[in-house]
């Protein structure tokens, strides 16, 4: 990333307390009255107390981050340091970074220079403002922020995840892990002619960082199982790395107060996002959801703006393990469905529906991996994007 800094500074808001004095008056006795004693002025209330940080709730964030200073329009976002993970076709150096961000000024410092981001609403920035292409970058109830930038050496938009940085050990992969991301559909010799497809699957860590149990579901569908194994090492860099044999990947691991994220990260641009193989249940009745989703293509470019979601579940099936949700900006219902195609994923398979004016709404096809704990979902959406080769990745934060 190419940066260049701009000076932002908030302006602070002032409120005024009006103090009104209250007399009293004597009855007439006959009598010479004494002077009255003058009356004790009242001791001025106590100043109002700081408002809190803005921008929904701090509860998702861990204990040590809860303690950090905060953005004023965001409880998520804390003064300290942030990996960050930005999938390109280049190498696994140029694809990872440290942002030391001030949550007063908010100013990010890279490696390369500092941005001041400015605000655009609760947990919403403006990044990279003073550039001719800026940035956009929202942030997570746990203080997973997912941004979309301009790349000034290809001159494209793509996409970024940076969360907290935190010092693990092996034990901490400890447990069985389902993921989502993308992989490299054909070799590829330059960014240019990079092209991505889907890639799903499932894995089991033990405690000394031994990968196994590996199940890889190519089409997001046809699951098989892979008689691989490799092992997890500490990275002098950061995170972790492995050894497997095609090529080593660094691994990196975030632990929000109720839920965990990873991200596998290859050289080549291929990532996954991985999170613990938990449970998963229906939504309620009258359950909402509020979403920024922002995207990239077979590409990995994100040539789509940021987009905003909001859905209402209207009805469950239990018994069929699925739920259907009203969009509130044209009114059309979908319908999305449990452990579909396979176990801890969610499938809106692709549809035609009617929206509240009558018109006709296409649905798109999805298959979701939602990050429990995390307030954000990954996605592909196999129908969308360039005709020879469809496809796109999503990332869906909640809004505030």
């Amino acid at each position: 990333m190419n940066l260049k800094t701009t000076m932002w500074t908030l302006s602070a808001l002032c409120a005024g307390v009006l103090l009104s004095a209250c007399g009293g008056g004597g009855g007439d006795t006959g009598e010479i009255a004494a002077a009255p004693t003058p009356p004790t002025a009242p001791n001025p209330p106590p100043p109002p107390p700081p408002p809190p940080p803005g921008g929904g709730s701090a509860a998702g964030l861990p204990p040590e981050l809860q303690a950090l200073p905060a953005a004023a329009n965001c409880q998520a976002l804390r003064s300290t340091s942030y990996r960050v993970i930005a999938p390109r076709f280049s190498s696994l150096a140029q694809e990872t970074d440290i942002m030391a961000f001030d949550a007063g000024t908010l100013t990010a410092r890279f490696s390369d220079g500092p941005d001041t981001w400015v605000p655009n609403g609760d947990c919403r920035f403006t990044i990279f403002s003073s550039q001719a292409h800026p940035g956009d970058a929202v942030v997570a109830p746990s203080g997973v922020i997912v941004a979309r930038y301009y790349a000034g050496d290809d001159g494209a938009y793509r996409i970024a995840l940076l969360f907290p940085e935190q010092s693990h050990t092996l034990a901490d992969w400890q447990g069985d892990w389902r993921f989502i991301g993308v992989e490299q559909s054909t070799p590829a010799t330059s960014a240019a002619n990079a092209k991505y497809t889907s890639l799903a699957g499932s894995a089991s860590i033990d405690g000394a960082g031994h990968v196994g149990n590996l199940s890889v579901c190519p089409s997001l569908a046809d699951c098989q199982a892979v008689a691989q194994t490799f092992t997890l090492s500490a990275d002098a860099a950061g995170g972790f790395h492995d050894d497997d044999p095609s090529g080593s990947a660094r691994w990196f691991l975030y632990r929000a107060a109720s839920g965990t994220i990873a991200v596998v990260l290859d050289g080549d641009g291929s990532f996954d996002i991985v999170t613990p193989a938990t449970a998963r249940s229906l939504p309620a009745v009258g359950d909402e959801n509020h979403n920024w989703n922002l995207f990239a293509n077979t590409s990995l470019l994100s040539s789509n703006a940021t987009s905003l979601s909001d859905f209402t579940v209207v009805s469950v099936d239990a018994a069929a393990g699925s739920w259907s949700r009203q969009a509130s900006g044209d009114g059309h219902v979908e319908t999305l469905l449990l452990n579909q195609p396979t176990t801890g994923y969610t499938q809106r398979p692709a549809a035609s529906a009617t929206a509240s004016d009558g018109s006709t709404v296409t649905v798109q096809a999805f298959v979701a991996m939602p990050l429990s704990g995390m307030g954000m979902s990954a996605l592909w959406l196999p129908n969308l994007g360039d005709p020879s080769l469809p496809g796109a990745f999503m990332l869906s934060v909640n809004r505030p």
